[in-house]
């Protein structure tokens, strides 16, 4: 433990000068504005670049130690079943101020977003089989997790107007794999600011991004640059407001209508599950 000796002066009298001497413990905590922006930036950087999986926490809206910045997190790929594999981990900041972020593994999903991403409009595959034609010989009760690629991005008040419910929305092209997703907050805190407060019921994701990003300042670009972020390119992505893709899970028959309307590119089935 470091002691730090403070001189306080407490009167100027005609005796003297009188002084205090006082001992305080030195902080080896980061810097107060520094830890108290790490979960604003931080964990909505790493939620948006890493739309491929699911991350929450209501524990993460509880008061953060600044002496070990961290933010635990229950992570799972975005699968079909109602009990997707889940496990936890933390976003930390080391004493150098560099983040150490979670590990996440590519996975279906993953190569989805990089072969649309690459310009791909071929249906990624695996042991499933192509995504057309898993949706025209699936059974009527094969509920299908898919991933819906605009033919031109949209305000989110049309997307929800194609009678789906979307949970996740792209907000910026997947170029090379990568894309910025947003999911609608359901706890309010979680995000580090209050997600509730604000937002637009006719486009919840959009006006949550835009409110993010408008407490975001210059002083946290080296943080969003441990995720290949900058600022003006967030601001662009939130001044424009546009949908690109969103995820969804329904039935064979709505998805291949879908798959169907002149204002969607394609449909790409990430995971299915039977129907009991």
């Amino acid at each position: 433990m470091i002691r730090t000796l403070r001189l306080v002066i407490l009167t100027v009298g005609a005796a003297g000068l009188v002084i205090a001497v006082c001992f305080g413990l030195a902080s080896r905590a980061k810097p107060a504005a520094q830890c108290e922006r790490f979960r604003l930036v931080a964990l909505n950087a790493f939620m948006a670049t890493s739309g491929d999986y699911e991350v929450n926490t209501a524990g993460t809206s509880d008061p953060m130690d600044c002496s070990n910045p961290s933010i635990t997190v229950e992570i799972s790929p975005r699968v079909a079943g109602p009990t997707p594999p889940q496990w936890g981990a933390e976003i930390k900041m080391l004493p150098s101020g560099e983040i150490q972020n979670p590990d996440l593994r590519s996975w279906r999903y993953s190569e989805i977003l990089r072969s649309v991403g690459g310009g791909g409009q071929g249906d990624a595959t695996d042991e499933i089989g192509g995504s057309a034609k898993l949706l025209h010989h699936a059974p009527g009760d094969l509920s299908a997790l898919a991933l819906v690629i605009l033919a031109e991005p949209l305000p989110e008040k049309q997307v929800l107007a194609l009678g789906t419910s979307p949970q996740s929305m792209i907000l910026s092209p997947p170029a090379g794999g990568k894309a910025l997703v947003w999911d609608e907050t359901i706890f309010c805190t979680f995000r580090g600011f209050d997600a509730c407060s604000g937002r637009d019921k006719a486009q919840p994701a959009t006006s949550e991004f835009r409110t993010w990003v408008s407490r975001l300042a210059p002083q946290d670009t080296p943080m969003l640059a441990e995720y290949g972020l900058t600022l003006s390119h967030l601001r662009a992505v939130a001044d424009e407001g546009l949908i690109y893709g969103f995820t969804l899970q329904n039935l064979p028959g709505p998805l291949k209508e879908l798959a169907r309307d002149p204002r969607v590119e394609s449909v790409h089935v990430i995971d299915a599950i039977q129907r009991y």
